[in-house]
């Protein structure tokens, strides 16, 4: 008979990873989402980082920009997630399906797996240390990180950066999110009353993003601003493209007060309508 086996405490599922463990994580991470991918051929690669609520949308409004709007490839782009992190490690397995005493699989999720996972990753260098192997390795990235400094590392490094602000509705945003903890365990709380905990983030972040996108498009060589809350995709004139440096004789102090009064105007007409 097989020695039984007993999970204590949930959180044994996924312990405070070692340093070894983070380098082990960085590798396969790193050699998951550059299979196949090319390295840039220009001298400026591109890196493209979406930003917005949960539920906005930014990874489909991702492949719907650079299909309108890229010279590259969407298959070309490295893209590394936040929210993705776990899918390629080891420990998803005992997330999404916990083993019972014996160790067989159970078929059953642990329902605040990924929030606790995902924060004791996030506690570590891990994304710092995977975004910079990624940017030396000049490839075109895109980046689903809400950090506006990777923006200024990816500046220093020769990157040509663009910021997308996707614009969501509270409602919308809480519907889509509702849906995608629902499928795939991403809980804070198990009642849907409020979108099983998301509700709160969600708003903190349509508040944070309305106020600091402007910010951080100046670190951006180009700012793209979507209204994602229809039910069909936007189209090519949907994304307001903006650039975000001064022209040639404008000065840059009359110059950023225009450019941010511009940016709120846009902004504010988008969420309007």
């Amino acid at each position: 008979m097989s020695k039984k086996k007993w999970i204590d405490n949930p959180s044994k599922l996924c312990p405070t990873p070692t340093n070894n463990d983070i380098e082990k994580y960085i590798q396969i991470i790193y050699k998951a989402i550059t299979k196949g991918k090319p390295h840039a051929i220009t001298k400026a690669p591109q890196l493209i980082m979406p930003i917005g609520a949960p539920g906005a949308g930014k990874s489909t409004i991702m492949e719907m920009m650079i299909k309108y709007h890229s010279d590259i490839d969407y298959n070309n782009y490295v893209q590394l997630d936040n929210d993705k992190i776990l899918d390629y490690l080891p420990i998803s397995k005992d997330i999404n399906n916990i083993p019972d005493i014996n160790g067989n699989r159970t078929g059953i999720g642990y329902a605040h797996g990924w929030e606790e996972c995902n924060k004791k990753l996030q506690s570590t260098e891990l994304i710092p240390i995977l975004v910079n192997k990624l940017l030396k390795a000049n490839y075109n990235i895109i980046l689903n990180i809400h950090h506006y400094d990777f923006l200024i590392n990816a500046q220093l490094n020769g990157y040509f950066c663009i910021l997308v602000y996707v614009l969501v509705s509270r409602p919308i945003a809480n519907e889509r999110v509702k849906k995608r903890a629902k499928d795939i365990g991403r809980f804070f709380s198990t009642s849907s009353k409020y979108s099983y905990g998301w509700s709160p983030i969600i708003d903190r972040m349509l508040t944070n993003y309305r106020e600091k996108a402007i910010w951080y498009s100046l670190w951006a060589d180009r700012f793209v601003i979507v209204n994602n809350n229809k039910k069909k995709y936007p189209d090519k004139n949907d994304f307001k493209i903006i650039i975000t440096h001064p022209i040639h004789g404008e000065s840059k102090s009359n110059y950023l007060k225009s450019h941010i009064k511009k940016i709120y105007n846009i902004i504010f007409h988008m969420q309007s309508h």
